[in-house]
């Protein structure tokens, strides 16, 4: 244990209420890591500790519902969301999916308002189970990935636990009766240790300097790399890079590097239709023979999404409409491989800026835009030491959904409000001077 948590006296004394709240932070991000979809059951667990907590403390819950400023254009592009259910395909499929991600901001928000309100030495307390629970569950994907899934594999031909839904897709049985689990089966974890990795090094600088961070920090850093390389999930290949790039421009030229991730943002979001359409007919990359066979196949998914944003360009077809749509063709047995000018849209675009512009429009496009500015505003307002952390989060996050799942995956949403929660602990962290670097020690 770190001297931080040792000075009792200090701190008031860790209470029995931190030591349970600890306990359920380490198990939930060990499993959150194990099982990434799991993030859809710790956000409420979370939301349910953090009311229960509040109430037995007394503390008040009028400001619970309190908008954060930097938040609000976020809460505007889940609104129009919501309202696009008048003109989609489904009403009640867009308005029930849309409604269901409002509920995950509603949650983030209480969580993170309850951050706010702890005293520091909960605060550190709970920053430095984070650390232990990103480092348990790194462990643990690490061996997956190298042991190609072994104890996944072991609790399914021994106990049934973790049997993916459909085998057929996810993996075989060899003559011998064992299981063997496609590689992509861990895609959503190695996004999910990309999402935390920064959150937990900022958690790591609380409780120690020196050697031992650097040593900490090249462990994290150095195992969600080989992770990641290790894996089938070229998505995060490119989001670790692009966060270690980000984190290091940002220490030395942090306005600079602001500055240009914010500009990343926007072409990202009001280019990304060109540049599907660029990628297609100019490069060609769908016929790229060095390219993984998933990536040319997204050429070709992002060019077909691209020429049917012309279908409403103003507002779009609906939140969610292509997944309804893909659905209604296959009940029909309508033949919905890859193809430009098909029947019917791909289930999801695997890209949230495209899928953004197909279903909500240029009116969507203008509010991502302005959410993702927010957000990137809100990170010149906390401590210096933390705000290359934070950009660093951020390009993690906007490469993530530049290519892999779609927007209105109930777990993809959590994951990315469990992450500003873990990101806000972090940067609590870091706002005491006395204490920061704990464990001064080298």
């Amino acid at each position: 244990m770190s001297d931080a948590l040792g000075r009792s006296d200090d701190w008031g004394g860790v209470t029995l209420t931190d030591r349970v709240i600890g306990t359920v932070l380490l198990i939930a991000v060990v499993i959150n890591v194990i099982a990434a979809r799991s993030s859809v059951f710790i956000l409420p667990t979370f939301v349910a500790m953090a009311l229960a907590t509040a109430y037995l403390e007394r503390e008040s819950f009028r400001g619970f519902l309190r908008p954060v400023p930097n938040s609000i254009p976020l809460a505007l592009f889940l609104a129009f969301a919501v309202l696009s259910s008048v003109w989609s395909a489904d009403p009640g499929a867009t308005f029930t999916f849309t409604i269901l991600i409002c509920l995950t901001f509603l949650q983030w928000h209480v969580v993170n308002h309850w951050i706010a309100l702890q005293p520091q030495r909960r605060i550190r307390h709970l920053s430095y189970w984070f650390v232990i629970a990103f480092l348990l569950g790194l462990v643990f994907l690490l061996h997956e990935v190298l042991a190609n899934q072994y104890i996944r594999r072991l609790l399914v031909d021994h106990f049934g636990l973790f049997t993916p839904p459909s085998l057929k897709r996810h993996g075989y049985v060899d003559a011998a009766g064992n299981t063997h689990i496609k590689s992509f089966e861990l895609n959503r974890s190695i996004a999910t240790v990309n999402m935390l990795l920064w959150p937990a090094l900022l958690c790591t600088m609380a409780h120690w300097t020196g050697k031992r961070l650097a040593l900490i920090a090249a462990l994290f850093i150095g195992g969600v790399f080989v992770a990641t390389l290790g894996s089938n999930h070229e998505t995060s290949k490119i989001a670790v890079l692009a966060g270690l790039a980000c984190f290091a421009a940002a220490s030395l030229w942090r306005r600079a590097a602001t500055v240009s991730i914010g500009a990343v943002w926007a072409v990202c979001v009001l280019g990304v239709v060109i540049a599907a359409n660029f990628a297609y007919d100019q490069l060609q990359l769908q016929d790229a023979k060095w390219a993984q066979a998933s990536a040319r196949e997204r050429i070709i998914i992002w060019k077909d999404t691209a020429e049917r944003v012309a279908d409403a360009p103003w507002v779009g077809v609906g939140a969610r409409t292509a997944y309804v749509l893909s659905n209604r063709a296959k009940q029909q047995k309508v033949h919905v491989a890859p193809a430009v000018g098909r029947e019917t849209a791909a289930v999801h675009a695997h890209n949230m800026y495209l899928q953004n512009w197909f279903e909500l429009g240029i009116v969507g496009a203008v509010l991502l835009l302005f959410a993702g500015l927010a957000a990137l505003r809100g990170v010149a307002t906390i401590p210096e030491r933390a705000q290359p952390f934070a950009l660093a989060t951020f390009a993690v996050f906007a490469v993530e959904i530049a290519s892999s799942w779609e927007i209105w995956q109930r777990w993809f949403a959590a994951l990315f409000a469990l992450t500003m929660i873990y990101l806000s602990l972090a940067i609590r962290s870091a706002e005491d001077d006395q204490f920061s670097g704990g464990d001064s020690r080298s």
